[in-house]
């Protein structure tokens, strides 16, 4: 499962950009899955590929530009009851902000998840349905 999910910073006219993803496929190990993947050799070249974008996505994760949830938040008991849907980062950053509930990953322990190097960062984008209703 993924250790964290973003949310971006900049909302468009229908919402924001990046919207909290939930979970990524993984073997019981924790490493990706790769079952999508037909040799081994294809999935070490698309890892490859997707560590390019690590050092830029890495200095945003630090800025706070874009921020990750705690996936075991979004996991937590009585969750989907609460709210079955995502809510948005404005929103989210005001509850942990009353609550003090630890809602997102702090830029440095972003930052950290992604340098792992694990792929334990999933990413779900959708778009609204009216501006007033994500």
């Amino acid at each position: 499962f993924a250790s964290a999910a973003a949310l971006c910073r900049y909302p468009h006219n229908y919402g924001p950009c990046c919207t909290a993803g939930v979970e990524e496929e993984s073997s019981l190990d924790g490493s990706l899955n790769p079952t999508s993947f037909h040799t081994p050799d294809a999935l070490a070249a698309e890892l490859t590929h997707l560590s390019r974008l690590d050092k830029r996505l890495s200095a945003v994760l630090e800025r706070g530009a874009i921020k990750l949830l705690r996936a075991d938040w979004l996991r937590r008991p009585g969750a989907q009851e609460e709210d079955p849907r995502i809510l948005r980062r404005q929103d989210l950053e005001l509850r942990e902000a009353r609550t003090g509930e630890r809602i997102f990953l702090s830029p440095e322990e972003a930052a950290s998840v992604l340098r792992a190097g694990r792929r334990e960062i999933a990413a779900l984008t959708y778009g609204w349905c009216a501006m007033d209703d994500p």
